[in-house]
């Protein structure tokens, strides 16, 4: 808004009749931009039921959503779904046909959209993201650290290995007892040999 006020006078020293108040409204030419996408890039254990959510930092035109606005794609491909623009067309909303599977890595892309004032989006990279694991890592191998000796009444140094990325601690029994339990790789546990 400008306000042009009466003590504005002319070259004879008339003052204006009265002031005068006069709005406009700049054009936006700030693109939308995207602020969160749920689930975030990197998460595990995403349940299958999951719906992705994508937030912009200001209201889409509704009318510039497409299919190709906000895909899924998984172990078989894209993901069918329905895509719905939410809180004020500032929520782009994809839930899928059917769930997720379990295990599997998917992918995010957000596609092209405009906000009200017609400035395109400026695309994020895609982003990825795994549904619950449900696959119970496995001990690839067993083996003395190098130096050992499985001699009776002695204490060693057993080292398992797994090809496993998720391990969270691995338990190591000995005569059904327990003996240790390690929490990092390399899984390393002191072990009593008892007769």
């Amino acid at each position: 808004s400008v306000v042009v006020t009466d003590a504005i006078t002319d070259l004879l020293g008339r003052q204006l009749l009265a002031p005068s108040t006069t709005t406009f409204t700049t054009k936006d030419n700030v693109p939308p931009v995207v602020t969160a996408v749920s689930p975030a890039s990197g998460a595990g254990q995403i349940p299958p039921e999951a719906v992705i959510r994508v937030t912009y930092s200001e209201a889409l035109d509704p009318a510039s959503i497409t299919s190709s606005s906000l895909t899924l794609s998984g172990p078989e491909g894209p993901v069918a779904g329905r895509l719905d623009l939410i809180l004020g067309n500032t929520v782009l909303v994809l839930t899928p046909n059917a769930p997720l599977a379990l295990n599997a890595t998917y992918t995010i892309a957000v596609g092209p959209a405009r906000d009200t004032a017609g400035n395109s989006l400026s695309m994020p990279a895609p982003q990825t993201f795994k549904t619950q694991d449900t696959i119970a890592p496995t001990v690839d191998s067993l083996a003395l650290a190098s130096g050992s000796r499985a001699v009776q009444g002695a204490t060693v140094d057993v080292i398992a290995t797994t090809a496993a990325t998720d391990v969270a601690s691995i338990d190591f029994f000995a005569d059904g007892v327990l003996a240790g339990t390690a929490i990092s790789a390399p899984f390393t546990a002191h072990v009593a040999l008892v007769p």
